[in-house]
């Protein structure tokens, strides 16, 4: 029995949600519900005024959506739900009112890259490398692209996309934008992490909550991600794209 899990600590200020899959931390729609759930209600909680996202350290940060669940979907209703999950916690964790602060120990691959790109700070270890891998399976970023072009730009995005078996590194994600911080090891991550949230829950909460507001001023994004989660939909059911699951099965 496969066992995933999302838990949710709260000290001090600071949620940490830490999530896990057994297959390199990928995400299943049961993950996906899980993590907008706690999202949601860390915004609303007086409780909390920084919210940690991270990962099981023993495998990727995050492998994407899970292949497995692809190649069950078969209608494009299930599709069009399936994506639409990962749009709703994207959507989730941009419009937060508090601000998500993602602590990356490795490899990202699709879809994940839409959790650094809708975080509003990204500290990540050395070690950590990404790539976009969807045109290699027949699909595309779309769902994501609208996020990772938001901070990294249109010609980053291109060196990505068009390469989905190329891994670029963590001194490229910092030199690009999609990360603000890079340390040496591990041990570093949770030290310069426990640094920065000390001072951040220092700061005022209506502050941080109105400065996300600005940073996050396009109001059209929510809508074209939730257009373009129906575009990844329709072009998992393509044949080719069914034939290469298959293949990869």
């Amino acid at each position: 029995m496969i066992k995933e899990k999302v838990i949710n600590k709260i000290k001090n200020g600071v949620a940490t949600i830490n999530f896990s899959h057994p297959k390199q931390n990928c995400l299943t729609s049961n993950l996906l519900d899980k993590l907008t759930f706690e999202i949601n209600g860390c915004s609303l909680n007086p409780k909390v005024k920084v919210i940690v996202l991270q990962s099981d350290k023993s495998m990727a940060f995050c492998a994407g959506a899970s292949f497995d669940e692809l190649i069950s979907i078969k209608s494009l209703s299930d599709g069009i739900v399936f994506f639409s999950k990962i749009a709703n916690l994207l959507i989730s964790i941009k419009n937060c009112q508090k601000i998500v602060i993602s602590s990356v120990h490795g490899k990202v691959v699709g879809g994940g890259l839409g959790l650094l790109a809708a975080s509003d700070y990204v500290i990540a270890s050395q070690k950590v490398q990404i790539k976009l891998s969807e045109l290699a399976i027949g699909i595309g970023p779309f769902l994501i692209a609208p996020l990772v072009r938001r901070k990294i730009g249109v010609s980053a995005l291109s060196s990505l996309a068009y390469n989905p078996k190329k891994w670029k590194s963590s001194d490229w994600c910092l030199e690009n934008g999609l990360i603000n911080d890079v340390v040496d090891n591990e041990k570093k991550l949770n030290l310069t992490l426990n640094e920065f949230t000390d001072e951040v829950i220092n700061f005022q909460l209506e502050s941080l909550t109105m400065l996300k507001k600005v940073l996050w001023s396009d109001k059209k994004i929510d809508n074209i991600i939730l257009e373009n989660a129906q575009i990844s939909a329709r072009l998992l059911l393509m044949p080719k794209t069914q034939k290469i699951l298959n293949k990869i099965k």
